[in-house]
């Protein structure tokens, strides 16, 4: 009997010793990150402006859709240049809560505006964001069409 519960004694501490599993050094846990990046334009209903503008929107989160809160975002176009508040926004509380807009939201957005782009030009906007030393980026296009438009006179068909 003794042979028999030295055996399995053995037999548990191979078992247990084995199942134990050492932490490798060279592992690395590394976080999802996806950037979604949307563009709207804000239409100029007067015909006033000289040059069009945008809304654009940058949306961070993981994998299964969760936000992240608080991190910066590096945007980049082609043409225009980006701003935290358009000159015309009379409204203080905006000011307030957008303090730093490249930054995102509760919500994992971050929403800057997009002023001076020329007409009838495209223009490419690229977001950045580095997510544990790898780039992660996101990409929009836009344009923003004006034109004259002639209305011709009607011909009368001559009797």
């Amino acid at each position: 009997m003794t042979i028999r519960s030295l055996f399995l004694g053995a037999l548990m501490f191979t078992r247990v010793v084995w199942g134990y599993e050492i932490p490798d050094e060279n592992e690395v846990v590394s976080r999802t990150c996806r950037l979604a990046v949307k563009v709207e334009v804000i239409r100029d209903s007067m015909l006033e402006r000289p040059s069009g503008r945008a809304l654009v929107t940058a949306h961070l989160f993981d994998g299964d859709g969760n936000p992240y809160r608080g991190e910066r975002i590096e945007l980049t176009a082609t043409t225009g240049t980006f701003i935290c508040r358009l000159p015309d926004d009379s409204s203080t509380a905006d000011a307030e809560l957008s303090k730093d807009c490249y930054s995102t939201g509760d919500d994992g957005k971050a929403k800057i505006y997009l002023v001076n782009i020329p007409f009838n030009q495209k223009v490419h906007i690229k977001a950045n964001y580095d997510c544990d030393d790898r780039l992660i980026t996101g990409t929009a296009s836009l344009s923003v069409s004006r034109s004259v438009v002639r209305k011709k006179k009607p011909v009368r068909p001559k009797p």
